[in-house]
């Protein structure tokens, strides 16, 4: 029996909000100065739940077209996200206004939670 769009985006809405917490959780992410690259990820974590939360799941359920190409959208940012988290070659911190020689370290739980909102929750953490 395979799950309804509605469960399948409460579902995703949980695993974008555990990520969420962990990132608001990171030593890097508190007042008075967030540090920018986890602020980027964040805001970008945040704007895919945003945007999760305006889908219609009964036009997922009957394969609109415009419904479900945003589901898809939302899908690949969730992917970006983890990648970018994952992320030890320097590009993220570089985009971000960082030293590309030292890559930021999201720490263990934020790239748990990443790999978890993309159902690999049992992979070992990429560092």
């Amino acid at each position: 029996m395979s799950l309804s769009a509605s469960q399948v985006i409460s579902a995703m809405n949980r695993k974008l909000t555990d990520l969420i917490d962990a990132l608001e959780a990171h030593p890097e992410m508190q007042p008075p100065h967030a540090h920018k690259t986890i602020y980027y990820i964040w805001d970008f974590v945040q704007r895919s739940r945003h945007m999760l939360n305006q889908l219609d799941p009964a036009k997922i359920d009957t394969r609109d077209n415009a419904e479900v190409e945003d589901f898809q959208d939302i899908l690949g940012r969730c992917a970006f996200a983890e990648t970018l988290i994952n992320d030890d070659s320097g590009r993220l911190t570089m985009m971000t206004g960082g030293d590309p020689s030292r890559p930021f370290d999201f720490g263990a739980d934020v790239k748990t939670k990443a790999r978890a909102l993309n159902g690999r929750s049992n992979e070992a953490t990429q560092t």
